[in-house]
């Protein structure tokens, strides 16, 4: 999971929008956890967090201009089979 919303950062240079979709079978408090760690990691800054929704917001502002920055959602939804990640890196147009 770590390494997916890593790589969904730099992926995001290449395409307007990104999205990727991981499955888990930890805890929900350990992938939400682990979804800010894997974030912060990517050098984007969380603008928002919400434990009870399980959804991230993230911004990374890009060296071209001060007011360009990419966006991060990451949504973490309960399922039957255990925890779906999913992470959606937008860039500025």
């Amino acid at each position: 999971m770590v390494l997916m919303l890593w790589l969904m950062s730099g992926v995001v240079a290449c395409a307007p929008k990104a999205q990727g979709v991981v499955r888990a079978q930890r805890s929900y408090e350990e992938v939400f956890q682990a979804s800010l760690a894997a974030i912060q990691e990517a050098e984007f800054i969380v603008t928002s967090q919400d434990s009870a929704t399980g959804t991230i917001m993230a911004v990374k502002r890009l060296p071209t201009a001060e007011e360009d920055a990419m966006r991060m959602i990451v949504r973490i939804n309960r399922a039957p089979a255990g925890l779906t990640v999913i992470a959606t890196v937008v860039h500025p147009f």
